[in-house]
């Protein structure tokens, strides 16, 4: 019983420490190996028909002598000289015991050896032989040039900043962000900064000390704001939905019916009436088996692309897809190839190579799951896909075509389905995966997948954002599924000057003439219209001159931005030029307006960026 419970606390101080060790994980097999072994030899041990030593495990073997030992030293402690010669004794008989119970178990259990001693051959294998290497030495070592330029480097512009720079340090004022206040149909009221500087004071006081100038010239300007209205041609919001007074009216109507928040995850009582009705408007409406709907755009592209690809699968991407398509893919851990942004003979030059390359490995290519993802019209440049080439390529080599179309939504189509509806092709079959945000078209919050059931109840055990993100408030999904409708009745009037859908195609026609106008003859082509005459975002880059090459474009674009601000015109800039995003609301005095700011906002910022004569040129 005494070693029973001491084996016990042995194995118990061994469970811990394995996970640590790999050594103590081998010592916890060998005991607990034996002890299950050895289990129905125990039952005719307490029968009394076997000898205790022609059965134990080499541990019970042990035990039982040392306690047989200390049993008889305690029995006979006054005998010291007896005791000496006894130990001695029993410490010299233990190879011996233990030989011959190795022996005689080979004989009537040779498993129980097997794998003892696999055991012992792996303890001693990893305490004396196995090398130990470390993981930090593992990577290749910088070569001494390598060494120097970063030294060279650290020297040169010293550490990066844990804390973005003071004003000043940065020798700027760090301006209040611009505030919207209120939307009011093509236009809103924002705050915006209006800045003074404070050395303007220092001059006009006399009584200051020079000293007491300089320190306050130095110092930071002093910032206040104003509100003012301006037009809005930033918002994607291409119909104008989020302020239509039905569409505001069904909001305030499941804001007092359902509260504000939905109150968990679509799979933990998150789920509403309100949002299996979108999801079934939705499917109704493009025609899909199913919907899926995600409580934010961005999330709900990135987590229907990490739900399908995986690691190993291949995925083919346009260089021109935004970020949320970006991040699906890195989450995806998939590997990522990318064709030239719309081009579709280079995507097929790369399907070809990958075609190859299976032909050579003897891949079969549904050996592995292959996707192809595109936009139906790119955000970041205002082109419009070539679905129908890339969909007979998706064919021709047996791809899936994931499909972004939330700049497409409520904009092309003869009844505002999107560019699969422009093209004529079938949904399901032709694009497998349709993906839209409802940001845009919508008017709404959230996100939606579509596609075959299959497609969409995948999703609902691996998205991740349907999963472990709260749901949408019920009354976005009640706004969405308003705004959808609101869509099927504007189609059904056609062609009709009085609708949203017409609107906005005028708009878009209209702006797009008019900007290539301005581009050809007052700008003289200093800046080109890149984006499509359909698209409702029109993006505007600098041309390809030698005078505007070393300009930076985010920073131009962003300072006629800032000019347009100042002037009641709201644009958004980036790095690949400035959108202007063309709504149905807004009017020819708006867009007449619009380019006058413009045009005069782009000149401003030429004349202090380049020297006249490099202008003329």
């Amino acid at each position: 019983v005494v070693v029973d419970v001491l084996r016990g606390w042995c194995l118990s101080f061994v469970i811990v420490h394995s996970l640590c060790t790999n050594v103590t994980f081998f010592v916890f097999l060998y005991l607990s190996t034996g002890h299950l072994l050895n289990k129905s030899m125990s039952v005719e041990s307490v029968s009394g028909t076997t000898d205790v030593t022609q059965w134990m495990p080499n541990l019970y073997a042990l035990g039982y002598s040392v306690g047989h030992y200390a049993a008889t030293f305690y029995a006979d402690s006054g005998n010291t000289e007896g005791n000496a010669s006894r130990f001695l004794s029993t410490i010299q008989s233990w190879p011996l015991l233990y030989s011959q119970w190795w022996w005689d178990l080979v004989q009537t259990n040779p498993l129980h050896v097997l794998v003892e001693t696999t055991l012992i051959v792996s303890i001693i294998y990893i305490l004396l032989y196995r090398t130990r290497t470390d993981w930090r030495t593992t990577s290749d070592p910088l070569s001494e040039a390598e060494e120097e330029q970063l030294l060279r480097e650290w020297k040169l512009y010293g550490r990066a900043p844990l804390t973005p720079a003071s004003s000043q340090e940065s020798g700027h004022v760090m301006q209040p962000p611009v505030i919207v206040h209120k939307v009011q149909g093509a236009h809103m009221v924002v705050e915006t900064p209006v800045t003074t500087e404070e050395s303007s004071l220092n001059t006009a006081d006399g009584g200051s000390s020079k000293k007491e100038k300089d320190s306050l010239n130095s110092s930071s300007s002093t910032s206040s704001t104003t509100t003012r209205t301006v037009l809005n041609l930033a918002t994607h919001d291409y119909l104008g939905l989020s302020s239509h007074p039905k569409v505001q009216k069904a909001a305030t109507q499941a804001l007092r019916h359902y509260g504000c928040g939905s109150c968990g995850p679509r799979g933990f009582y998150g789920t509403m009436d309100a949002h299996l009705e979108l999801e079934e408007t939705a499917a109704k409406w493009l025609g899909t088996e199913g919907a899926i709907l995600y409580s934010d755009g961005a999330s709900c592209i990135a987590s229907t692309i990490a739900s399908f690809a995986k690691r190993g699968d291949l995925v083919v991407v346009d260089k021109a897809c935004g970020e949320a398509i970006q991040t699906g893919v890195s989450l995806s851990r998939a590997h990522v190839k990318y064709f030239k942004h719309n081009d579709m003979d280079d995507l097929e030059r790369l399907l070809k190579s990958i075609q190859s390359k299976d032909a050579e490995m003897g891949r079969k290519p549904n050996a592995q799951r292959r996707f192809l993802i595109a936009e139906a019209v790119y955000q970041k440049t205002g082109t419009i896909c070539k679905l129908d080439k890339l969909v007979a390529l998706k064919h021709k080599y047996s791809y899936r075509l994931v499909l972004d179309e939330t700049n497409a939504m409520g904009v092309l189509g003869p009844t505002g389905r999107g560019l699969t509806e422009a093209c004529g092709l079938e949904r399901q079959r032709d694009v497998e995966i349709t993906i839209w945000a409802l940001e845009h078209a919508a008017g709404s919050i959230g996100g939606l997948t579509q596609g075959t059931e299959q497609v969409v109840e995948h999703q609902r055990l691996s998205g991740a954002g349907y999963c472990f993100s709260a749901s949408s408030p019920p009354f976005t999904a009640v706004v969405a599924t308003k705004a959808i409708h609101l869509m099927i009745e504007d189609a059904s009037k056609g062609t009709s000057s009085s609708g949203l859908m017409a609107a906005l195609q005028r708009n878009i026609a209209a702006v797009h003439t008019r900007l290539r106008q301005l581009s050809a003859q007052q700008l003289q082509d200093v800046v080109l219209v890149t984006s499509d005459a359909a698209s409702p975002i029109q993006v505007l880059e600098l041309a390809d001159w030698p005078a505007t090459r070393s300009l930076d474009q985010g920073a131009f674009w962003a300072a006629v931005a800032q000019e347009g601000w100042q002037h009641g015109v709201a644009w958004a800039a980036s790095e690949h030029g400035l959108r202007w995003v063309v709504t149905s609301l807004i009017t020819d005095t708006d867009i007449t307006q619009a380019l006058t700011v413009l045009e005069d906002a782009i000149q401003h910022v030429l004349d202090e960026c380049l020297p006249p004569e490099e202008e003329d040129n």
